[in-house]
């Protein structure tokens, strides 16, 4: 469909009608936004100063839009990044009062290209829609008890985002109701990134230094974990708790530094099949409570299979057991950060290019 395009600037004064001429506040575009319009926020620093609640749209072929941009409406679409810094290239949403927050609801609505952030008592953003996507952003809690983003609906889908939490934080990073995709993301930092009552999918996404469980899901739905990096989790990277109904899917993926099992489940009655996983460092075991014809093709390194993993580099040396055995993905998580996935090999003299999530090479 073609949008109606809508614009919000930091520098806006006021009483605008949002074209790009006269350009609306944020607080306006909460007010005044539409089914059928995409508002494009431009670069800059905006500091909350309402609940501002963003319309719903109506239906598939009606939806809403909001995404940001740096100087051209659609300069910032498929741009890694990993590249982009908040306020200069992203538009930046700061929360630093608990009266006002960043709130979506209803359905069909596309987030894209913004960054959110509290340093208060209500999260970076509430995201309370169903069949909608997010796209290249980023949610930070700077407060330990707060969390960085909290949702509700079926079906939401994350690409290519990045969750942080400060440390020390005593809630999860996503404090999660209704089904969700994430795809490409990174989550670093926290205790917990989500303790899921519904079904949570996780694809070539990196879950790192988390002091409890990194993923933990209770659930009567299906959940699928593959292609994913976990790394320096002082819990169990993925707790399944007896009240799930699953079953939940762990395949391919990476286990690094485990503090206690990689994969722990309190039932084992075929909630939960593990297969192709590479394992390093894990303190306690590798699984807890899953038969053995749920696991399957176990791999292990002896040495630490990763570049770089202090300084972020999460790709396979060509020496680990994970490239010639595990089946890791295609892709590594560049869009976001600097984070490099296991899900991509280390590129040694001709060897394979890295390839991005957005379909770019980055040799």
């Amino acid at each position: 469909m073609a949008f109606t395009e809508k614009y919000v600037t930091a520098s806006a004064s006021g009483g605008g009608d949002g074209s790009i001429g006269n350009p609306w506040t944020i607080e306006e575009a909460a007010l005044n936004a539409t089914s059928g319009q995409r508002v494009n926020v431009k670069a800059g620093s905006y500091t909350l100063a309402g609940a501002n609640i963003f319309m719903q749209g109506s239906n598939e072929a009606n939806p809403f839009s909001i995404r940001g941009y740096k100087t051209t409406i659609g300069d910032l679409d498929n741009v890694p990044s990993s590249q982009l810094v908040d306020v200069t290239d992203l538009p930046l949403l700061t929360t630093n009062n608990s009266s006002y927050y960043m709130y979506f609801n209803g359905a069909y609505q596309i987030i894209e290209n913004i960054s959110f952030k509290t340093s208060t008592s209500v999260p970076a953003a509430y995201v309370d829609s169903s069949k909608s996507f997010v796209r290249r952003c980023r949610f930070e809690s700077q407060t330990t008890g707060q969390y960085a983003i909290r949702r509700n609906g079926d079906c939401v889908f994350f690409s290519s985002c990045y969750f942080k939490m400060p440390s020390g934080a005593t809630v999860e990073t996503i404090d999660a109701a209704g089904s969700s995709f994430f795809t490409g993301c990174v989550f670093d930092a926290g205790k917990t990134a989500i303790d899921s009552t519904d079904s949570a999918h996780f694809i070539d996404c990196i879950l790192k230094d988390f002091s409890s469980n990194a993923i933990a899901i209770s659930t009567t739905g299906h959940s699928m974990i593959a292609n994913c990096t976990f790394y320096n989790i002082s819990g169990n990277a993925v707790n399944i708790s007896s009240t799930n109904s699953g079953p939940v899917f762990v395949r391919s993926c990476v286990f690094h530094s485990i503090g206690a099992y990689a994969i722990n489940t309190s039932l084992g009655d075929f909630d939960c099949f593990a297969t192709n996983n590479l394992y390093h460092g894990v303190t306690v075991g590798q699984f807890n409570n899953i038969y053995d014809d749920e696991h399957r093709n176990i791999y292990t390194d002896s040495s630490d299979p990763f570049t770089n993993a202090s300084g972020g580099d999460f790709t396979l040396l060509q020496s680990s057991n994970g490239v010639r055995n595990s089946s890791p993905g295609l892709f590594e998580v560049f869009d976001q950060q600097t984070f490099r996935d296991a899900g991509a090999v280390q590129s040694v003299g001709g060897g394979p290019k890295r390839v991005s999530l957005n379909g770019g090479i980055n040799g």
